[in-house]
């Protein structure tokens, strides 16, 4: 009986405020929060992404010039 009642209800309520409108505005903003958040989380990893090649860049050319440096001193101590 309560089902009944509060979908009767619910379907008088759409029925007077227009409810295809209502079903598409809701579904858009839905969509739209949906796609902004996508956005922003997607802005944070391609930042992350940046910094750890940026990081990663500048072990791999510290530690080339260090076994580079290494080797040389190791010719010249010979």
């Amino acid at each position: 009986m309560t089902y009944n009642s509060t979908n009767s209800f619910a379907i008088n309520i759409l029925t007077k405020y227009n409810a295809t409108n209502f079903i598409i505005t809701s579904f858009t903003r839905l969509s739209q929060s949906n796609i902004d958040s996508y956005k922003a989380s997607r802005s944070t990893q391609l930042i992350s992404l940046n910094q750890n090649t940026i990081i990663t860049k500048l072990f791999i050319s510290i530690t080339t010039k260090l076994s580079y440096h290494h080797s040389n001193h190791q010719s010249y101590l010979k």
